[in-house]
């Protein structure tokens, strides 16, 4: 989900990982 959307990666990054 959040790999799709590089902005949300920025805002949570402890999401992506």
């Amino acid at each position: 989900m959040y790999k799709n959307s590089p902005i949300q990666i920025t805002k949570k990054p402890d999401l992506n990982d």
